[in-house]
């Protein structure tokens, strides 16, 4: 090999070492990058089912979105072009199915101005009827829209025949045999001197008929009916209006709506010792309420074994003559119920005070006491009106037991009592709670004279009925002692996902999710959707989708302990039906819009005209942005090419030259 070849063979070597040291170093190349960006166009399309719902449906399924893929296509010619469509959520595509349920035009207007405010916008195109039913006003808001906004004006101004269920009102919850009202608002359109019958209907049976005489043609009227709850639990009715000839759309002549049907009643039992005048008071009191239902018996009698209390009131139990050990005062103090003792002359308080009341009392001789009620301002349980506070101070006294008074437990003393003029610290009305049940213990007899003096001093009950039933309402509550529970809502709109969390508790009542938590839903027509819930950090949740509108029930279970915990219940879930309520175009609201951010409306015939417009705008031009970044000189592709070409001219010089 030739010197002068050596030569230059050791010279590129040189090079490229050098070259590759320098490399080590990571040296950074400034450079200047420049990016041109077209003016952007923002077309924003209405998904919702209102312009489908009127005599045009064929044409905005058809002609009107060959005509607005077309406008999308001229315009990416010379501008970039993003397309939304929106209904109740905004979505960044060109699915057109007019399907949505809900119409928010001020969320897709957010949207925009959001997303595009430092960008090169062009223009905001918006088609819509200029309905919406979801968030608020556009026109109220004050959008940073730096771009003008056409409109593209969609549906029929043009107020047609049409007759609307536009509103039911009714309570979420009934109770079983009551009555409840329902408010229904109609209204009707170029009917003029036209009838029609509305209907209430639950499943096949008609609950009610009215003939409807529409006497203008801008009718609207309410109408109030008073249906039946005789079925327990959920249960959905439907309103009717007959459709009339040449109706615009009739999708909007029905409306269903849910009521959850309760069997509310609380049932009590009130055992006595003996007849006496408090037991009258109280049943009448509590009989007052609707919610709640009475039975009085006497400790000689036989309860029966089928049935329920919530409450249990121990009129002078266990006295003298009936104890605690009795067959009948055992039954009722195994089971979970809530207890109202009432102590009088005929108790036996040393039986008494081997009871879990949450007191004893230790009498030192047979004498009573006369006392009076005095509020204890700290009490927390339940509420009680201020004018009754002062009113129920004034009642007339109790006769008390005469003794030491020991409260045991976490106890609530709701009333305490005066003797003569001194306030004591004893007792009168005293409630406690355990894990296992309610109870209170009214340290005296005679609040017959308390209903008494109510009636003498204000011509009402209103004082006493207060005190007796917030007490019921307050020891019939059932304390939740499941360790498994499902936690939902009783009732889900059409488009949104059946969210549910489980809770399952270990025998000490603690939270686990050790095992898996399998669900199974079940429609009206006996198809099974089975699920598994997900473990969150201590419990379950599941997400179930979105299910077809109609009635559920679910079964769900779970094995804790060795033993298997079953929870079940039922939710529904309700159609959408907002779409159809209003078919009339706002043309307005999108006329003004437009004014307002500098930009004109067109109708879909027009469309070839708003072309034009935007096209000849002087001032939408490219914009090139440019910016100074520092990358690694490693990372750049020609680096390699260079170390390789010097790589690759050593190795063919020395191949050439016979140097290997």
């Amino acid at each position: 090999m030739p010197a002068y070849i050596k030569m230059a063979v050791a010279f590129f070597r040189f090079i490229l070492v050098s070259f590759l040291a320098f490399l080590l170093l990571n040296p950074l190349l400034k450079i200047l990058v420049r990016t041109i960006e077209k003016p952007i166009i923002v077309l924003a399309q209405d998904n919702s089912q209102s312009l489908v719902l009127s005599k045009d449906s064929l044409f905005y399924q058809t002609v009107y979105k060959e005509k607005l893929a077309r406008l999308k296509e001229k315009l990416e010619d010379r501008f970039e072009v993003q397309f939304y469509s929106f209904g109740q959520t905004v979505r960044h595509n060109d699915t057109l199915t007019f399907t949505e349920k809900t119409t928010d035009i001020s969320s897709v207007i957010e949207e925009v101005t959001n997303k595009y405010s430092n960008r090169n916008l062009g223009a905001f195109i918006l088609a819509s009827d200029g309905i919406f039913n979801k968030e608020e006003n556009p026109l109220y808001a004050n959008y940073d829209l730096t771009a003008p906004l056409y409109t593209i004006a969609l549906g029929d101004t043009a107020i047609r025949k049409d007759v609307v269920v536009k509103k039911v009102y009714a309570n979420r919850f009934a109770y079983l045999g009551n009555k409840f009202p329902v408010q229904i608002d109609i209204k009707a359109h170029k009917c003029k001197n036209e009838s029609t019958q509305l209907k209430i209907i639950q499943g096949k049976e008609i609950l009610h008929t009215k003939t409807i005489e529409i006497k203008n043609d801008d009718f609207f009227q309410s109408f109030t009916f008073l249906l039946e709850a005789n079925k327990k639990g959920m249960q959905r009715y439907r309103v009717v209006v007959e459709t009339l000839k040449n109706e615009v759309s009739v999708t909007n002549n029905t409306k269903d709506f849910l009521i959850e049907i309760i069997d509310g009643r609380q049932k009590v039992l009130i055992l006595a010792n003996a007849p006496h005048p408090d037991i009258t008071a109280i049943k009448q009191a509590i009989d007052a309420n609707i919610n709640f239902e009475t039975k009085v018996m006497y400790a000689d009698e036989v309860i029966n074994e089928s049935e329920k209390y919530n409450l249990c009131i121990l009129h002078q139990l266990p006295s003298t003559k009936v104890s605690s050990s009795s067959p009948l005062i055992k039954k009722i103090l195994n089971s979970n119920t809530s207890l109202w003792y009432i102590l009088g002359t005929a108790t036996n308080l040393n039986d008494f005070n081997t009871l879990s009341s949450g007191i004893s009392i230790t009498p030192t001789g047979p004498k009573l006491n006369n006392a009076t009620p005095v509020l204890n301002t700290t009490f927390s349980l339940f509420t009680f009106d201020n004018e009754n506070k002062k009113f129920l101070e004034n009642f007339p006294p109790l006769y008390t037991p005469f003794g030491n008074y020991k409260l045991n437990g976490n106890p609530y003393i709701f009333l305490n009592q005066k003797i003569g003029s001194v306030k004591t610290e004893t007792p009168l009305f005293v409630f406690s709670v355990n894990s296992d049940r309610k109870t209170a213990v009214m340290n005296g007899e005679g609040i017959w004279r308390w209903k008494i003096y109510n009636y003498k001093e204000a011509g009402n009950y209103i004082c006493f009925n207060e005190m007796i039933s917030k007490t019921i309402q307050f020891l019939s509550v059932h304390i939740d002692k499941s360790r498994f529970k499902i936690i939902l809502k009783d009732s889900y709109l059409e488009n949104e996902p059946i969210l549910m969390d489980a809770e399952n508790y270990n025998e000490s009542f603690e939270l686990v999710n050790e095992n898996e938590v399998q669900i199974v839903i079940t429609d009206s027509k006996k198809k099974k959707y089975p699920f598994t819930f997900s473990k969150t950090t201590q419990a379950y949740f599941l997400n179930a989708g979105i299910l077809p509108v109609g009635n559920y029930t679910y079964k769900a279970v779970v094995k804790s302990a060795g033993k298997e915990l079953v929870e079940q219940g039922s939710f529904t879930v309700d159609a959408i039906q907002i779409e159809s309520v209003e078919l009339t175009a706002n043309h307005n609201l999108l006329y003004a819009l437009s004014e307002r951010y500098k930009g004109r409306m067109y109708i879909p015939e027009d469309l070839e005209k708003m072309f034009n417009e935007i096209s000849t705008r002087k001032d939408l031009f490219n914009v090139s942005y440019s910016e100074n970044k520092f990358t690694d000189i490693i990372n750049m592709k020609w680096v390699f090419f260079v170390l390789m070409a010097f790589v690759s001219i050593e190795w063919f010089v020395r191949k050439y030259f016979g140097g290997y």
